[in-house]
């Protein structure tokens, strides 16, 4: 029999469509109004208490193309999917809610976040959002193993592990590999999964026809922090993180949760933590989930010209802070910052780079490489173009 939810217990709420949360991972502890059953002192909840479900307290969101500055929701509307209610007993005329009980929720922006645009800020035109939510812990505290690391693993739940998400298998097998808690902490682990799940799928397709430049590419990441590692190792490594990926999306107990977790720490013991986000990055994940590993280990990613050509051809994944951090570790300095565009240049060279917003030629962040003026520009591989070309418009984030 499929457990019945205590008040206490938590649901999982996930943004439908073109939006996300902002400073809260969307977990919310739920209870029964009514009292109308009682299991081991703790009232179950029923259908009759799904609409009286509240958010607690106004939470933030940012719309995919609104991002610039984050919207509030203060409230939503809860519905359950009926036939994952249970039918085995009514409590009052109302079904009881299940450990696999699912549904949908809906709220109104009290403020919609906002796109900043030179002179003012656009505002997120569509004020309702959804989501679907589902349960992850009916607190049931019977249903829980201790966990071997306290503090740093949840517990793993049988019966909750099919109802994961892919993200979710991701960060609970990192979270039970055997990488040390030092390392551990220097990892944004919901940025990291969020990687994997986005770039696995190429990892996947490349360790069937061979890794190639991606191993070439991850060897000259590295080299700049000081690892020199052979091909096979990271070969080997960018493997396991491959199995890494399909191991965890097909996961349906805490036996392949447990699996999984073996594949990423042997991949971390091939390559590193950096190597495991240098490869996303370069794969094509939007961010790099390592917070300062190779930043910390590298004086800087852009001093020489074989360096910097590397380096340019991951600009189009970092951030544009990370971007003007970069570069003033190899001796750039800002000499002009207005209206959004950022303009720095090397101490006692010609050599300038100008970052730019969005404008009437070119609709998303961009760079340009310039020597002397306008007429010596060059593209991402340091050749010189014309500066009106499209290669003279380097994209970034």
């Amino acid at each position: 029999m499929k457990p019945f939810l205590k008040s206490g217990a938590t649901i999982l709420l996930t943004p439908s469509g073109p939006w996300q949360w902002v400073g809260w991972d969307g977990r919310l502890t739920i209870s029964s109004a009514m009292h109308a059953l009682h299991l081991s002192d703790a009232a179950i909840i029923t259908e009759a208490d799904v609409p009286a479900f509240t958010l607690l307290a106004p939470r933030q969101y940012t719309a995919t193309a609104f991002a610039d500055t984050p919207g509030t929701v203060s409230n939503a509307i809860f519905m359950d999917d009926k036939p994952t209610l249970s039918d085995k007993i009514k409590v009052n005329g109302a079904y009881p809610l299940l450990l696999t009980t699912t549904g949908t929720f809906t709220c109104l922006c009290a403020f919609p976040s906002t796109r900043l645009i030179p002179g003012g800020a656009i505002p997120d035109p569509l004020l309702a959002k959804s989501g679907t939510w589902k349960v992850i812990d009916p607190h049931q505290q019977v249903l829980f193993r201790k966990s071997a690391v306290p503090g740093r693993q949840e517990p793993c739940v049988e019966a909750q592990v099919a109802q994961m998400s892919h993200k979710e298998k991701i960060m609970a097998a990192i979270n039970k590999s055997e990488i040390s808690d030092a390392l551990l902490a220097e990892i944004d682990v919901e940025a990291l999964a969020t990687s994997i799940v986005v770039v696995g799928v190429v990892l996947v397709t490349l360790a069937a026809t061979g890794f190639g430049a991606l191993v070439e590419l991850v060897a000259a990441a590295l080299l700049l922090t000081g690892a020199a590692l052979s091909g096979y190792e990271i070969g080997s490594g960018l493997a396991h993180l491959a199995d890494f990926y399909g191991q965890t999306k097909n996961a349906t107990t805490c036996a392949a949760i447990e699996e999984a977790a073996g594949s990423f720490s042997t991949a971390v013991a091939k390559i590193g933590i950096g190597g495991v986000g240098a490869a996303l990055s370069i794969a094509g994940a939007k961010q790099l989930p390592v917070k300062n590993i190779l930043a910390r280990e590298a004086k800087s990613p852009v001093k020489g010209r074989k360096a910097i050509k590397g380096w340019l051809k991951n600009v189009g994944n970092l951030e544009r802070e990370q971007l003007i951090k970069d570069l003033k570790s190899a001796d750039f300095k800002v000499i002009h910052e207005k209206g959004g565009r950022t303009v720095l240049q090397r101490e006692g060279k010609k050599l300038k780079i100008r970052l730019d917003p969005p404008d009437n030629a070119t609709p998303n962040n961009h760079m340009h490489i310039t020597r002397g003026g306008d007429r010596e520009t060059y593209n991402i591989d340091l050749k010189k173009v014309n500066y009106k070309t499209k290669e003279a418009h380097i994209t970034i984030k």
